[in-house]
């Protein structure tokens, strides 16, 4: 995985974008990934019944 993520960023389009946004998408990604591990693990239903 870390390596097939090394050959994509070293497009120069993909550089590029990840350059321009990268301060956008690491929020991103991090709260779509806490959001889905809350999905996953019931606790976003526990939290919406309490």
């Amino acid at each position: 995985m870390v390596f097939s993520g090394n050959k994509i960023g070293q497009y120069p389009l993909i550089k590029v974008f990840l350059e321009k946004y990268k301060d956008m998408l690491i929020p991103l990604v991090f709260i779509g990934l806490g959001l889905y591990i809350l999905l996953k693990s019931g606790t976003f239903g526990l939290l919406l019944a309490g």
